[in-house]
């Protein structure tokens, strides 16, 4: 195993420093594009939006992380120069530079207590990732609160009082629960975005890394070896914490209580993806695999809130070792 270098040759299979560019450039300008496209509303562009880290990604495992720092710096630029430099410092910091330190944390082996090189386990990237989604939101709330002193509950109020009229519009003829006003309802929305948005960063994260390994995988460029998803991919067992401790917090007033959802939703995202990964894993000697997996993944798209029971699921496997338990039954 070749060791970790500041340079493309160091990862490089071919030892090509102007291919491991061209890869960057590329995957950088793919990337500003795929975020680009969510702009236009519509859902196909919201997909295609939702893949954007995974070429930095890909760029980052196969061919060094610094030639996926450059992708995300790539396109940065390019979005800076055809749209905005609002859009240009948003997606740089919500979507391209995570993607980039979560892809360098599985790409970099680190130097163990042995002397000898190790790579990090898919419980310390859940981890990382969910840490991330936590940071992102956190920034959104910074960045709605700057207007009024850093006081997120007044940001919220005056956002509430220029969404209303529009949700006015929206709902025009429904019967709001008594004492319940529109404003009240942009409230309660704008609350819940940034609690949304850590939840669906994690899954967005997690997946782009494991479809940028797969394609790295299937290319020869990917020098770690790549865990078995199903069995190996769990959340750190102290993380059961953040879920309990997030949601004790969130019944507290304002900004704190806010950042409890937020860690509550980033932390059971993570184990949803748990649960996921021990379904696959649980349901490899049915016969009827395939059509059980396609089905809840149909049931998933189309209700997406099923994903409760899914996380519900992920935590008594965190709490019971089920793919354990199935293991050890298997070897005996």
């Amino acid at each position: 195993m070749s060791s970790p270098g500041p340079s493309f040759e160091a990862r490089d299979p071919q030892g090509s420093f102007a291919q491991a560019m061209a890869v960057a450039i590329g995957a950088g300008l793919a990337s500003a594009l795929l975020f680009g496209l969510s702009a236009q509303g519509a859902l196909l562009s919201s997909i295609l939006a939702a893949v954007a880290p995974m070429p930095i990604m890909a760029a980052a495992l196969g061919f060094t992380h610094w030639a996926g720092l450059l992708a995300a710096l790539v396109g940065a630029l390019g979005l800076s120069v055809a749209s905005t430099g609002l859009l240009a410092i948003l997606y740089f910091a919500a979507l391209a530079a995570p993607a980039w330190h979560l892809a360098r944390l599985a790409a970099t082996p680190r130097m163990g207590a042995d002397g000898a090189l190790a790579w990090r386990a898919p419980s310390e990237l859940a981890a990382w990732a969910v840490g991330i989604a936590v940071a992102v939101a956190l920034g959104w709330i910074a960045m709605v609160s700057r207007g009024t002193s850093g006081d997120f509950e007044a940001a919220i109020d005056a956002m509430a009082q220029k969404l209303a009229p529009t949700l006015d519009g929206l709902i025009a003829g429904a019967d709001l629960p008594k004492g319940v006003t529109t404003v009240d309802l942009a409230r309660a929305m704008l609350r819940a975005m940034p609690v949304a948005a850590a939840g669906s960063s994690v899954t967005m994260m997690l997946a782009n890394l494991w479809l940028a390994g797969r394609v790295t995988r299937q290319s020869g460029l990917l020098e770690r070896p790549w865990p078995d998803t199903p069995r190996d991919f769990a959340m750190p067992r102290p993380a059961l914490g953040l879920v309990a401790g997030g949601m004790v917090l969130g019944f507290l007033d304002g900004l704190p209580g806010q950042f409890g959802w937020i860690v509550a939703a980033a932390s059971f995202m993570g184990f949803a993806l748990q649960g996921l990964a021990a379904i696959h894993f649980l349901t490899r000697d049915w016969p009827q695999r395939r059509t059980a997996l396609f089905a809840l993944y149909v049931t998933l798209t189309v209700i997406p809130w099923a994903a409760f029971f899914v996380g519900l699921f992920g935590l008594v496997e965190s709490l019971f070792g089920l793919r354990a338990r199935k293991s050890s039954a298997s070897s005996h």
